[in-house]
């Protein structure tokens, strides 16, 4: 009972911008972490590091030394940032408890709550009175029925218990049967916990004794694991969206300013370019539909249902802003950018036809001529196609916009990389 252990958090949120500056930065000093005093930033750095010791590295330069955290992911192939969330500390009592109720459980049927707190104290509780290796704190324990009864609602909610109801609304509980045979999920389950926003509960599956010591042949060349950082986060948006409910989000601007804004979720987005991770939401104190970087949410709490009027005018109006979100800008109807992108495609490249429209994301794509197509967009910010319009290069015959920055960018960016490729200056010009 004495078990403590400093490398324990009772909150994530508490390591998580330390973890993500050390992966996410890696060229940090000290004295870069200036919010948090030398022996908090050395508590978290220790207990960080007992849990990726193997990934963690010092960088040594004139300035001081940064620690980092580098991952190859050809090398890994679990999330090794999921090991921070297998680290929550815990009270004694919750530890006992926990225990105790599974063994009594595993012996009868069902039972009481009234009962499971007798047996609790009269075989557990009040034998223990007797060990003289038991501290004094909890020789003392007298098991009521409301820590019983919250921790018996808990674990069925969880699906670890199953409840009935019986005479004069007596609530009886039992051990949930275990019919998932998740051996044969194995492959489902390594693919999900890489892929999902909310892989950590696949991690947690991974290490069940039936499936832990299989091998995983799920590999990905571009492995996003900062999932991982915002996975409670993403969960908790997740839930208010599933349960139409308001969120309660704590942000961090880039000036260290905190601020709290009760919204409504609309949509969770992940970039299928750098995986970051964006809540589309409608804010209820404001107007319109704005999006947030989920690593610029501090705290994330559930709130009250959303009424069902309210609830279909947010709904209504991302119904009519989707056709023209192409990235994380969303605008007025006045913002509009129309944009029209003329390609060369051969006959024989039915591939690149494909490649357009699964990858358009809105807008239309039509043919114009012999080996000539037309991919024609309307968004509310044109520059953030300049990326995807990029890698067409050399199939690309003309860029259009009424936003004359959008051609104007593309041009200089097409100078420029002729400049490299030439070895010249950077200021060359194609004639």
């Amino acid at each position: 009972m004495a078990y403590k252990n400093t490398e324990l958090i009772k909150k994530f949120n508490v390591v998580r911008d330390y973890i993500r500056d050390f992966f996410l930065y890696g060229y940090k000093k000290r004295g870069d972490f200036e919010e948090k005093s030398k022996r908090t930033y050395e508590e978290h750095y220790r207990q960080i590091r007992s849990w990726l010791k193997e990934y963690m590295y010092t960088r040594q330069s004139a300035s001081g030394k940064a620690q980092m955290i580098s991952v190859d992911s050809r090398e890994v192939i679990h999330n090794p940032l999921y090991k921070a969330f297998k680290t929550r500390s815990f009270t004694d009592l919750d530890l006992l408890l926990h225990f105790f109720i599974l063994d009594i459980l595993s012996q009868k049927k069902d039972i009481s709550i009234s009962d499971m707190a007798k047996e609790l104290q009269g075989r557990y509780f009040d034998a223990m009175k007797q060990d003289e290796v038991i501290r004094e704190s909890d020789k003392s324990v007298q098991i009521a029925e409301r820590p019983v009864r919250a921790k018996l609602q808990h674990y069925t909610e969880l699906g670890l218990l199953t409840q009935r109801i019986g005479v004069r609304n007596t609530q009886y509980y039992s051990l949930a049967p275990d019919q998932t045979d998740l051996s044969s999920w194995f492959d489902a389950i390594s693919f999900f916990s890489e892929i999902s926003p909310v892989g950590v509960v696949g991690s947690f599956l991974l290490d069940h004794k039936k499936i832990r010591d299989k091998r995983s042949y799920v590999c990905f060349k571009h492995h996003y694991m900062l999932y991982a950082v915002e996975s409670e986060v993403a969960e908790c948006i997740l839930e208010g969206i599933h349960e139409k409910k308001f969120l309660e989000i704590t942000t961090k601007s880039k000036r260290k300013k905190i601020s709290r804004r009760c919204v409504y979720p609309v949509k969770l987005y992940v970039s299928t370019q750098n995986g970051r991770e964006y809540l589309l939401f409608h804010e209820v104190a404001g107007s319109g539909l704005h999006f947030v970087r989920l690593d610029k949410i501090i705290e994330c709490k559930v709130k009250e249902k959303c009424k069902n009027e309210q609830r279909q005018k947010y709904e209504k109006e991302y119904e009519l802003r989707k056709p023209n979100l192409w990235g994380v800008i969303c605008g007025r109807e006045d913002d509009m950018t129309h944009v029209e992108i003329t390609m060369r495609i051969k006959e024989n490249e039915e591939y690149m036809i494909r490649r357009l429209e699964r990858e358009k994301r809105n807008g239309h794509v039509e043919r114009i001529g012999k080996e000539k197509y037309k991919y024609v967009v309307d968004t509310y910010d044109a520059m953030e196609l300049m990326p995807w319009i990029r890698t067409f290069t050399g199939r690309i015959e003309r860029v259009e916009s009424d936003n004359p920055e959008l051609g104007k960018k593309f041009c200089t960016d097409m100078e420029k990389m002729y400049a490299m490729y030439l070895g010249g200056d950077d200021d060359a010009v194609v004639s």
